[in-house]
């Protein structure tokens, strides 16, 4: 009996798709795709998070999928390839906090939340430094 593969585990890339090709999605769609390969297979999934200013309908996504604790659950990890993606993560966990604390009477730690079971990665290492200094545990250095 041949078991079926794992379906592809879903990966936010918070930036928009390079044109004609992006290497991101060629690299993440090529992962674990030879018959012989255990590694998992993965489906990239951008979200533009900004133009030259936020782009406030995507932000608003991710406002509700932090809040509602449902952005681990429905991704595997979030790869942050520029400076202004990290900014508008921040702004995306501040604004979820001030929130919640409004609501709820205390802060929680959204993002130390949100990373639980999840990969944080950054491709530049200024951007990296940026994420770590909100929360080292949550984030890993490529």
């Amino acid at each position: 009996m041949t078991s079926s593969p794992p379906p592809p585990i879903p990966v936010l890339l918070l930036k928009t798709r390079s044109q004609p090709h992006d290497a991101y999605e060629e690299y993440f769609s090529a992962q674990g795709t030879t018959a012989s390969s255990p590694a998992p297979t993965f489906q990239p999934e951008f979200v533009p998070v900004l133009k030259h200013r936020p782009n406030t309908t995507n932000l608003d996504r991710l406002v509700r999928l932090l809040k509602t604790g449902q952005l681990p659950s429905q991704y595997g990890g979030m790869i942050f390839t520029s400076q202004r993606a990290v900014e508008g993560w921040a702004s995306v966990v501040k604004t979820v906090e001030i929130e919640l604390e409004q609501e709820h009477g205390h802060r929680r730690q959204v993002q130390a939340e949100a990373a639980s079971g999840m990969v944080c990665l950054s491709s530049i290492p200024t951007t990296y430094l940026h994420v770590t200094s909100t929360d080292r545990q949550s984030t890993t250095q490529t």
